[in-house]
Order: C-alpha cells, then structure tokens, then sequence
C-alpha cells in the first residue's frame, strides 16, 4: 500500500472508526473532563489542543486521550470558547455532563473573568478548574530566582553553550575530568553532560544546577586552563574562580530540589491524586520551617500558615543568620575564608531567596489546592470515617446525581463492604466500589 493510499484510508475509515467508538465511551461515562492548551506551531498557525479524561467502560480505568485538535484565528476566549463548543458539538457531548476542565494560568484561559473558564461556567455552574500546578511552581521558581545574582543564569546557560558545539572542547574536558578521578577507564568513564536549561521549563534550570555542583572543580580546572584569548572562556573562568558563585549554587541546588520533587509527582501517573495537594502544602511549611521563628510555626496550623500576612510582618521572621539554609551551604560558608560582612551579605541574599519563594507558594497554592482539598471528602479514610456522610455533602450534588437520602444509604454500605482502607489508594478502592454488587446485583 502507497502512502497515498494508506492515507486516505487513515483519514476516511480508520480516523471515524476510532472517532465513533471515542465517542461512544465518552457517553457511556458517568461525566468527563477536559484538558486544554492552546499553542502556535512553527508556521505561526495557532491551534487548540483538546484532550479528554474519563471512565473507560471497557477497562472500568480511567482514560486519558486526545480529542480534537482545531486551528484558532487567536488565543482570545470569546474564540476559544467558541471553538470548544464546535468540539463538544462534533463529538455529540453536553457541557453538562462534564466535570472540570484543566488549563495553564493563562489570563484568557481561566480568568475570573471573561476568559474560557468564565464562559463555560454560564453554561455549568459547577464546572471545576484545576490549573496546572508545574506551570504555577515553575513560575515560582522563576520568579524567585530574581533575587538571585544574575550573574548565575549566565553561568549556567553558557556552560551548556560552551561545551554544546565543539567535540574539541569535549575531549579535552573529558581527558581533564578523567585525570581528577583515582580510578577510572578514560574509555568509559564519560563527564556528566551538562543539560540545556529550558527556555519554558524553567525548573529544568535545577538539573543544571546540579550537575555543575557535582563537578565544579574539575570545570573550574578546565576554563583555568582554556586560552585566555576566548572572551567567553575568561568570563567563565573568573565566575568559576569567585567563591560567592559555587556558595549560590550550592544553596540552590539544595531548595530547588524539593520543589523539582513535587513538580515532578504531579506529572507522575501513579500517585495518589488525593494527597497531591499534601505535598504542595509540605513544600510550603518546609520553606516557612527555614525562615520562620519556631513559635510561629507552633501556634499555627498548616492552613493559618497558608493565610499568614507574610509581607507586613517582620517580627515572625528569623535572623538571617539564625535562618536554616542547608547544612551543605552553611559548612561551605564557614570554610570559604570570606571576609564576616561578605559571608552576611550571601546570607541575606538566599534568606531573601526563602521568603520570596515562600510568598509565591502562598499565592500559588490556594488556586491549586482548594478544588484537590474538597476531593479529600471521597478519599478511603474519609468515605469509610466517621463523618463520612457529612464530608460527602459538601460536594456538588450533581457529583453523584442521586438524592441524599440514596447517597447516605450508599456511603452506610461502602462502610459495611470495605472495613478497612490499609490496602487501597483512592484510585483502586473506587475501582472495587465501581464493581461491587449487593445481593440484588445492584
């Protein structure tokens, strides 16, 4: 078969095929939600992606897939809105039957007003938005970062640039990194690469960072010894040689990592969507835990924190020299030989890098968690608690689409056929609820 051929035969039997049948499950499912992103391609032709999830009648899994990909004239939510309903229209969905809908920060996507979000909340009232969380912590990782030298993103996008083109460089870096190691097989033994940082990835930054930590005597060796000709290489090299540098990257190596963690499991497929927001809410006590006196922290809950007038009041913060900001920076401050006023100053600087970070989470967070927060109403420990029934109230209604009274019926026999939550996530337990069946088979 010619490509001609095979095409026309995607394009016209299999593409409505697996439409047909996409559709069909689409309905079958108890509700749906929607995951959107608009983005210009390099032809300047700007589209929206439109992607699905659902319960899979055929699996009893949750499914995620692409729907529909659509050209847009511009990212204005008017167009937008109206090109989601073309969508939904085309695949013969209700705006009613789905749940939530999931976008980047983008004013025009979820705005409080007139944005997409706004528009298909007249036609749902009780549409959920849940926006992205690695958009928002990268965004506080940018911004955070701010109060940090400048002279440290140079450094690190340059090192990249500076290896990336010439083997040349390479192997000579190669040949001096094996010379620093006991044992080694020049053959084998290759320098760890060094990443390019992430134009719209910032937090890729944060790998970056690390492998520059990792060997960053035996890069400052090399651009020691790099002709003194190459503008770039002298740059490089005096960065390499100043202290303050290595002391900063130490530092940041050790607080990005922790919010790279937790960017990282809310792009994972196997974690509890339950607890997710838990661990947004750690990262932002554990920052807080650094700066803030001790008995700050004990007279307040973790959701007072998330309320605390951070910006106006400075009696709740610690000295900077009294502030944790990790063991590795401090041990390498302490040998540095940097004159008391310098040393002060660098901690200052990431005390400073702390507290914005700790005001950013404190803006971000809420958005993110607030909708996660009301799920833990049918997390396993609270649909088998006590106060079951009162939690599961608090949700929509249309949630469930049964009266009270059947609901709390209902939430009596999961009590009764699920005695204990040791061994379900809440992805599996509703899979067993979904398949349990009383004496009628109901």
């Amino acid at each position: 078969m010619h490509r001609t051929k095979c095409a026309a035969v995607i394009k016209n039997v299999l593409a409505p095929h697996f439409k047909r049948k996409l559709d069909k499950m689409v309905k079958e499912a108890p509700g749906y939600s929607l995951m959107l992103d608009e983005s210009t391609d390099v032809s300047a032709t700007k589209h929206l992606c439109v992607s699905v999830r659902f319960l899979n009648p055929e699996t009893n899994c949750i499914s995620d897939t692409f729907l529909d990909l659509k050209e847009v004239a511009n990212g204005t939510a008017e167009v937008m809105h109206h090109c989601v309903m073309n969508i939904l229209s085309d695949h013969g969905l209700a705006l009613r039957d789905s749940v939530g809908i999931a976008t980047d920060g983008a004013n025009s996507m979820c705005g409080q007003h007139n944005s997409l979000w706004s528009r298909l909340r007249d036609g749902n009232p009780d549409l959920i938005l849940i926006k992205c969380v690695c958009h928002s912590l990268d965004l506080v990782a940018a911004k955070t970062m701010e109060t940090m030298p400048s002279a440290l993103e140079y450094m690190v996008h340059e090192s990249h640039n500076y290896f990336a083109p010439s083997t040349v460089r390479l192997a000579a870096y190669k040949e001096l990194y094996n010379s620093m190691l006991e044992d080694h097989d020049s053959d084998k033994l290759e320098p760890p690469k060094l990443p390019s940082p992430s134009p719209t990835r910032w937090l890729a930054v944060y790998d970056c960072i690390e492998r520059i930590v990792s060997q960053f005597e035996s890069l400052q060796k090399f651009f020691q010894s790099t002709d003194s000709r190459d503008y770039k290489a002298r740059v490089l090299r005096d960065m390499y040689n100043d202290i303050r540098n290595y002391l900063y990257l130490i530092f940041l190596a050790a607080v990005l990592h922790n919010v790279k963690r937790v960017n990282m499991l809310f792009q994972s497929q196997t974690v509890d969507p339950l607890k997710l927001f838990q661990e947004l809410e750690n990262l932002y006590v554990e920052v807080l835990k650094c700066i803030l006196k001790p008995a700050v922290l004990r007279h307040n809950s973790s959701g007072d924190l998330l309320s605390l007038n951070l910006k106006n009041m400075e009696g709740i913060y610690l000295d900077s020299e009294q502030a944790d900001l990790g063991a590795a920076f401090a041990e390498r401050l302490e040998a540095s030989g940097l004159p008391v006023q310098e040393q002060a100053c660098i901690r200052e600087q990431c005390f400073n890098f702390l507290q914005k970070m700790a005001m950013q989470l404190q803006t971000r967070i809420p958005n993110a968690t607030s909708a996660l927060r009301r799920l833990q109403a049918i997390s396993p420990e609270a649909v088998l608690g006590p106060n079951a029934c009162r939690d599961i109230f608090s949700l929509p209604s249309c949630f469930f689409g049964i009266s009270r009274n059947q609901l709390e019926a209902e939430v009596r026999l999961l009590r009764s056929a699920f005695a204990t939550t040791e061994t379900h996530s809440a992805t599996s337990f509703w899979y067993e609820a979904l398949a349990f069946r009383d004496a009628a088979g109901i």
